[in-house]
């Protein structure tokens, strides 16, 4: 649950600090949330975390359902 919290704000363009801060949990920690989400998803950047998020409507404001970053075993290929 957390890494999806996590990769909502970086799909949301937010610094880790801000995103520590947002979640009340160290920056260190987002780092760590944050590098397990890229190798989880086979993700190179933010932006491609971002655009993963929006393509499968990871987004608490989007309908909830899509892929889950806390299981995932890699990127949709297209």
């Amino acid at each position: 649950e957390r890494e999806r919290q996590v990769l909502d704000q970086v799909a949301r363009g937010k610094s880790n600090k801000v995103i520590a801060q947002a979640l009340d949990i160290s920056h260190n920690t987002v780092k760590l949330h944050v590098r397990h989400i890229m190798a989880k998803l086979d993700l190179g950047s933010r932006v491609e975390a971002a655009v993963f998020a929006f393509e499968h409507r990871t987004s608490t404001e989007h309908s909830g359902k899509g892929s889950d970053p806390d299981n995932a075993t890699g990127r949709r290929s297209n």
